[in-house]
């Protein structure tokens, strides 16, 4: 393999070992093995396990922003558009974030991460509810303020959901739409 292509190799299978095991499980070792390399070979192309990890996530996040992106431009309606942001996303989506926000109190570059790919969502949401407010479909007068309100909404049901499992995916929705409905005043 080239460098680069056994770079992402590593960075596949260090996600195939996360979503398994979780980031705290997660080892080096455990990667290496997934990757069918020799542990000291996977340290020629990452210095460390937080570094590994941090990648292997971004990749990750970066794949997932750009289907939402390309999912929500084939909406034209700006309605739709919100009632599809909604829908709960699928488990391993969660699972992955959620175990990424614990870890990230211990890991700086996947803290760096995180912040930087919660701001592309920050930045997508923000510019929906603007688009909306703009054509007069909704009211947000502080379009950032509510998209953070929003996705702190979203990411406490998906807990109730996928965490706990206190909730049925069909209230997961129902309390996205609500969330929805009351920060943009609209009817419920």
């Amino acid at each position: 393999m080239r460098p680069d292509e056994r770079r992402e190799h590593i960075c596949r299978c260090a996600l195939t070992v996360i979503t398994r095991d979780g980031f705290q499980a997660t080892t080096t070792r455990s990667i290496a093995e997934q990757a069918g390399i020799t542990h000291s070979l996977l340290h020629r192309y990452f210095t460390n396990r937080d570094e590994l990890v941090a990648t292997a996530f971004d990749v990750a996040a970066t794949e997932e922003i750009a289907r939402f992106d390309d999912e929500l431009s084939r909406i034209d309606d700006l309605d739709a558009r919100l009632a599809w942001l909604c829908e709960p996303v699928d488990r391993p989506h969660y699972q992955l974030w959620i175990d990424a926000w614990g870890e990230a109190s211990r890991n700086p570059a996947l803290r760096a991460s995180l912040r930087r790919h919660h701001r592309s969502w920050r930045r997508a949401v923000t510019a929906l509810l603007a688009s909306g407010a703009a054509a007069g479909r909704w009211r947000c007068e502080d379009p950032e303020l509510t998209a953070d309100r929003i996705l702190a909404a979203f990411d406490g049901n998906a807990v109730q959901h996928y965490v706990f499992h206190h909730i049925s995916a069909a209230t997961h929705r129902r309390r996205n739409a609500q969330a929805v409905d009351e920060l943009l005043g609209r009817r419920l």
